[in-house]
């Protein structure tokens, strides 16, 4: 749908940036050291490597927890693991992954705790 209607790099640039300094040159070449699309971006793997499935697995993630939702199962706890699942991805989009976006965050490497490791330290602030 983005790429239909020219949006896809507009979204792309706002939301998606390499983490590591692309204007490294190499002492010899005096070409850049690594290219952009090379180094790890503020997303997980798993958004670059499983792309073409996103939508229909968020869109049925969605229907489920709204059927479920509407209808009553999530009653006697189980509310619970799904509140936590849902607020432990949400804090990790906002934090390790949006925030990175921000000028500030973005010239020094994003926004993370210890960087190159993960970010599960969103996940567990929200749970």
């Amino acid at each position: 749908m983005l790429a239909f209607t020219g949006w896809q790099n507009v979204v792309v640039a706002a939301l998606v940036h390499p983490q590591g300094d692309p204007s490294l040159l190499d002492a010899a070449t005096g070409a850049p050291k690594f290219a952009a699309e090379d180094l790890l971006t503020n997303w997980p793997a798993f958004f670059g490597q499983h792309s073409a499935h996103l939508g229909w697995v968020f869109g049925a993630v969605a229907g489920v927890s709204l059927y479920f939702y509407r209808y009553g199962a999530w009653r006697s706890g189980s509310a619970l693991l799904i509140r936590m699942a849902v607020w432990s991805m949400l804090v990790f989009l906002a934090g390790p992954v949006l925030l990175s976006n921000v000028p500030f965050f973005q010239h020094h490497g994003g926004f993370r705790l210890t960087p190159p490791r993960g970010d599960s330290w969103s996940n567990i602030l929200a749970a």
